[in-house]
């Protein structure tokens, strides 16, 4: 049997009216994916135990959702409302009047903090032992924002490229990753220290610098269709993908050592294996127009791929590469995050 909720909450604006919600009639005890339909101003939840919808969750302040992150002890969320439709490509947005940032707790989607934003910011991470928040700032000298996690409040900020668009971390926190959109580089900035300690030059409209397990970073440009390869370890480029397509979103499977890259123009998913130390396409499935971002559950034996332009997330096998099944949610599901 499903669920579907509809969750209204009235936020926090401006910190002069009280952060009122209506929570979750029955809480997220489950394995759980969260995703964000930017056009719906919400979030749907899946039960990716039975592979259905449980309940959406809509936004009363703020428009068009973005990426979602969660902190390291997975209760807590954090949202950018970018306030601009970005699903037609990441760059050339940097200005919007509606800009927001919420933190929600995962079990209920009840609202911790809500703020409005100076700047257009694609995206949020926990950093510091959770202890902070990382807010990029869209504009031509680029900043992110240190926020203290708890209030919003701003403690500090770090200079960075042009255009800032998604921020990142590689898999054990050491570094943040900010893809410098209209400065066509990557910016490494060692956590421990909040210092920008290496600018390393890709393609053309870097978007986002993807963590994996086996060490790397993998940064999707958008406008020269390529995939840079990253290793933490000595924070060097490694290997080029050239595409033939526009890349939105890379992860990789550990199990089968693939690398997944959404294909929203043909509206699917390529598969990449390691051969003779390159990257080589082995197949593409198609999952719906405008196929976005991808995520894996905790046994690499799913991936779960939102579909902007079909409102659908879509479940594929990931041994046999084959689509199981199409969920619906609301209008223009782009960020996707599961908690286990």
């Amino acid at each position: 049997m499903n669920y579907h909720i509809i969750v209204y909450s009235f936020l926090l604006f401006f910190g002069l009216s009280c952060k009122k919600v209506k929570p979750l009639e029955t809480k997220i005890d489950f394995p759980a994916a969260y995703v964000v339909n930017g056009k719906s101003n919400s979030i749907s939840i899946i039960n990716i135990e039975n592979d259905d919808l449980f309940a959406t969750a809509k936004f009363e302040k703020g428009t068009w959702p973005h990426h979602i992150s969660a902190n390291a002890t997975k209760d807590k969320l954090v949202i950018s409302l970018v306030g601009i439709d970005l699903s037609g490509g990441h760059a050339g947005h940097a200005v919007a009047s509606d800009s927001y940032l919420i933190v929600l707790n995962a079990s209920d989607l009840k609202v911790i903090a809500f703020q409005k934003t100076n700047e257009v910011a694609h995206n949020a991470i926990f950093m510091n032992n959770d202890t902070e928040i990382w807010l990029p700032q869209m504009k031509e000298e680029g900043v992110v924002l240190k926020l203290n996690a708890e209030n919003l409040k701003e403690i500090g900020s770090i200079s960075v490229g042009n255009g800032p668009l998604e921020i990142t971390k590689d898999v054990n926190g050491f570094y943040a990753f900010v893809c410098n959109g209209e400065g066509n580089s990557v910016s490494i900035i060692d956590a421990s220290t909040s210092e920008v300690i290496k600018t390393i030059s890709v393609g053309t409209e870097p978007v986002g610098a993807w963590p994996a397990s086996n060490n790397k970073m993998y940064v999707d440009c958008e406008v020269s269709k390529e995939i840079y390869e990253i290793d933490v370890a000595t924070l060097e480029i490694t290997d080029t993908i050239d595409l033939n397509f526009t890349p939105a979103y890379v992860a990789f499977n550990s199990v089968t050592s693939e690398l997944w890259v959404t294909d929203t123009q043909n509206g699917g998913v390529h598969n990449y294996e390691l051969i003779a130390n390159q990257w080589v396409e082995i197949s593409f499935l198609i999952t719906g127009t405008g196929a976005h971002a991808i995520t894996f559950n905790a046994t690499q034996t799913k991936a779960f791929i939102t579909n902007q332009s079909a409102n659908t997330v879509s479940i594929v096998d990931a041994n046999t590469f084959l689509k199981l099944k199409d969920i619906a949610v609301e209008n223009s599901p782009n960020g996707i995050l599961i908690l286990e």
